[in-house]
């Protein structure tokens, strides 16, 4: 027989605290359009060099800038204690591709090249701290979750071995880590 007196009553508040929820990243701006809601750090000629570095790395078409879609966050909660240099990031969901590419943007002229995810139905900012980064879980068409975590040295990158990573990305990691 269920007892009633064991359960809390809806009134009484809970002792268990509230799970954080991921925060899903929007790409709100159009970047080649280079206008309206752009932001002066995305607008630094420093990020624009970077990102044609990118391009040439990753043998990107010079298309894929042309509707890419941008967004700026701060991936490391640690920056407001100082055990992080100053900075933002910038995500570019470059137009067609299968990446998202990830710039660090410390001032004027102060950029860095900090990682790439793979481009997926959504991308999820986590609460989980490794490396001084939030981790980031991809969500592809096919509903596989893929764990991305900032490598020093490296950037962000999908983690091989913890998810289904497909063969193409796989094969990025270890071009990645040859360079």
């Amino acid at each position: 027989m269920h007892d009633p007196s064991s359960q809390p009553s809806p009134s009484s508040p809970s002792t268990d605290a509230p799970e954080a929820m991921p925060k899903e990243v929007i790409f709100d701006r159009e970047f080649a359009a280079y206008g309206t809601g752009l932001t002066a750090i995305e607008r630094d000629p420093a990020v624009s060099n970077l990102l044609m570095e990118i391009l040439g790395e990753w043998a990107y078409p010079v298309s894929a800038l042309i509707g890419a879609r941008v967004t700026t966050l701060d991936l490391s909660p640690d920056r407001a204690n100082g055990l992080v240099a100053k900075g933002v990031e910038l995500m570019f969901a470059l137009s067609g591709q299968s990446y998202v590419e990830i710039v660090t943007y410390a001032g004027p002229g102060e950029v860095q090249y900090c990682g790439w995810l793979m481009a997926g139905k959504r991308i999820l900012i986590t609460d989980e701290i490794i490396n001084d980064f939030s981790v980031i879980e991809v969500i592809l068409a096919d509903g596989t979750q893929v764990r991305h975590q900032y490598v020093s040295g490296f950037g962000y990158e999908p983690v091989p071995g913890m998810d289904a990573v497909p063969l193409y990305a796989s094969r990025r990691v270890r071009m990645r880590h040859r360079l």
